[in-house]
């Protein structure tokens, strides 16, 4: 018996028979382990802990009471054979004899320097930020340096040797350890 060609193309081509899937976990394993993301999430925010702290961290933990302010920040550029010290202070609240304080620049040899310029903002009884700016000859950087305000000895730099820096090249510093 023959079948008529138009009952095969009506009932159309029999798909294939498939097995059905019915368990929702994957036979194929996961290509990474789940431990990674999470050893990287730790780490970043180890760092990022890391970062905040030593960026919020003072100058100096302990600063002299008697000077009455604190190092905010130095910059070391040099100039030729010699280097400029800029020194940033902050006095809070400032006293009122804080200009006629003489602020000297102490080396390691003994000597001191006074500064080559001084740049000052705020209100007496309010905040002040005051400027120092140094100018030092190689063997004066190479020892540590403090820094004399009335009675009291702020420390700028606490290691010895001089920082790596070509011409007009300068390095900012956040903490009193510094050097080579």
């Amino acid at each position: 018996m023959r079948f008529p060609l138009t009952k095969v193309l009506e009932a159309g081509p029999k798909p294939p028979n498939f097995p059905a899937i019915t368990s929702s976990v994957s036979p194929v394993p996961s290509p990474k382990p789940r431990w990674i993301p999470r050893f990287f999430v730790i780490g970043f925010a180890l760092a990022g802990a890391f970062a905040l702290w030593s960026w919020l961290q003072p100058y100096d933990g302990r600063p002299d009471p008697a000077a009455g302010c604190r190092v905010v920040a130095t910059r070391v550029q040099r100039d030729l054979g010699y280097f400029w010290l800029d020194v940033h202070l902050r006095a809070d609240p400032a006293p009122a004899d804080l200009l006629a304080t003489p602020l000297r620049l102490r080396l390691d040899d003994g000597r001191t320097l006074t500064p080559a310029d001084l740049r000052v903002t705020g209100e007496t009884g309010q905040p002040r930020e005051l400027w120092l700016k140094f100018w030092l000859e190689r063997a004066d950087l190479e020892g540590k340096l403090g820094l004399e305000v009335g009675q009291g000895v702020l420390r700028l730099k606490s290691k010895r040797g001089i920082p790596d820096l070509e011409h007009r090249q300068s390095r900012d510093h956040t903490s009193h350890r510094w050097g080579s």
